[in-house]
Parts: structure tokens; C-alpha cells; sequence
């Protein structure tokens, strides 16, 4: 009896340390904080909390560059939407040269009585220059932003650098797991 006592204890204890170093935000500065972040149900502003704080903070791009939320895996960063002056948090799918950013609007329609529709809509993004994002696929049938064509000119551009990657992006048409892919490839260097 006191065996098993001692191990949940012991686990509980665990428990308690890893759920308190999940979340984080990282700072203008550069310095990860460690903290509890909540996204209200339906959107709406990301709000974080720290030891030391009597109630929670919301997100600013000014402070804040970047989170992220443990329980969902996804980091997050503050980016500027080509041709506005407009901050937002974007999901950071990619990492490196190309960084690739998505942002899903999920929507409910009703049905009947108690039947619902859930409708998903997913952009992606990649990096125009330092913060600066611009629109790459979407599942809306039509771009948001600009045209189909001149977002694969955007892409092609970059990888130009890269034959194999560019010739598999010009000459097939591109879903969003090869997209992923490719780009995922492109940063790191591991075959398509």
C-alpha cells in the first residue's frame, strides 16, 4: 500500500511539472516565458498567464512574437499580411528558409434540430520577407487574396534555387499535403 501511495504521488508531482512548463510565450526580446495561454471558444484575442500576475494578459504583437500552446502542438507568430499594415497570429506549420503558415476558420451551420454542418476553411501562407506573410493555397474555390497563378509565381520564385523542388511544383498540381512537403524538404534538405 504504501508503494503504490508513493508512486501516484510521484506521478502527480510529475504531472504538475510538466503541465507548468507546457505553454509559452516568447517575447519582442526574445525571452521565453513560461505561462498558461487560452483562446476563447468562437476567436477572438489569445490571452496568457504568468506567475507573478493577478489576472491574464492578452496578446499584443508589439510584446509578444510568439506562443505556444502544448496541448495543441502548434506554435504560433506574429505576421503582417502582405500589402496591409494588419498584425496576426498564424499557426507556423514550416520553419526555415520558406516558413509556411496556415490559419483555419471552423463554422457550423445548422441543419435542423440539433444537426449541424461543420465547415472548414484553411489558408496558407508563406513568408514575403521578415514578418511580412502572403497568401500560397486555400480551400475557398477562389484565392482571397490574389490570383491562383501569381501565387505559384510567388513560391516558384523561391524555389528556384532548388531543380528538383521547383520542376515538381511547376509541372504537377499541388495539394496541400505535397505543398507541405515540398516546402518541408526545401528547409531541410530530406528528399521529397
Amino acid at each position: 500500500m504504501k508503494v503504490s501511495l508513493l508512486t501516484i504521488a510521484l506521478l502527480f508531482v510529475l504531472g504538475l511539472k510538466s503541465y507548468a512548463q507546457d505553454d509559452y510565450i516568447i517575447t519582442a526580446k526574445g525571452d521565453s516565458v513560461p505561462c498558461k495561454i487560452k483562446i476563447p471558444f468562437g476567436g477572438g484575442t489569445a490571452t496568457y498567464f504568468k506567475k507573478g500576475m493577478y489576472e491574464p494578459k492578452s496578446m499584443a504583437y508589439w510584446e509578444v512574437k510568439r506562443y505556444y500552446i502544448a496541448d495543441k502542438k502548434q506554435l504560433f507568430q506574429s505576421v503582417v499580411l502582405k500589402g496591409t499594415k494588419n498584425h496576426y497570429y498564424m499557426n507556423l506549420l514550416e520553419n526555415g528558409k520558406i516558413k509556411l503558415f496556415e490559419v483555419k476558420d471552423v463554422d457550423y451551420s445548422r441543419r435542423g434540430p440539433g444537426m449541424y454542418d461543420k465547415h472548414v476553411t484553411m489558408v496558407w501562407f508563406i513568408n514575403a520577407g521578415v514578418d511580412t506573410v502572403q497568401e500560397i493555397k486555400t480551400t475557398m474555390g477562389f484565392g482571397a487574396f490574389q490570383g491562383r497563378e501569381k501565387r505559384r509565381d510567388e513560391l516558384s520564385e523561391m524555389l528556384k534555387d532548388n531543380k528538383e523542388l521547383y520542376d515538381l511544383y511547376v509541372t504537377n498540381e499541388v495539394n496541400f499535403k505535397d505543398l507541405r512537403k515540398i516546402i518541408h524538404s526545401y528547409n531541410t534538405g530530406e528528399p521529397f
